[in-house]
């Protein structure tokens, strides 16, 4: 399988290693077997990751602020069927990255 992916594109493969998690222009899932590929969310992540199961995503945004103690990071935790989102925090600065322990 060919991908176009962005240089500056974050990467995350899923526990099995049959799909990628792409954060570029925006967030996609492409499917390294089938060849498939399904865009997440029409924006892109900061730091992305799976769950150990491969059935969630977690994903970082930064929001900076006037000053550097308004900045805050929103975490969100998306379906992968259904790149809906599951849940969403606020923390205050920004998150230097992410994993989802196993």
């Amino acid at each position: 399988m060919q991908a176009d992916v962005d240089p500056a594109s974050r990467l995350a493969w899923d526990s099995a290693e049959e799909r990628l998690l792409v954060s570029g222009e925006k967030l996609r899932i492409m499917n390294l077997t089938s060849g498939e590929e399904r865009t997440v969310s029409p924006l892109p992540a900061e730091y992305i990751a799976w769950s150990p199961q491969g059935d969630r995503l977690v994903t970082t945004t930064f929001k900076g602020g006037d000053t550097a103690k308004d900045d805050e990071t929103r975490i969100k935790i998306l379906s992968v069927a259904s790149g809906g989102e599951l849940d969403s925090r606020a923390v205050p600065g920004r998150v230097a990255g992410i994993f989802w322990p196993s």
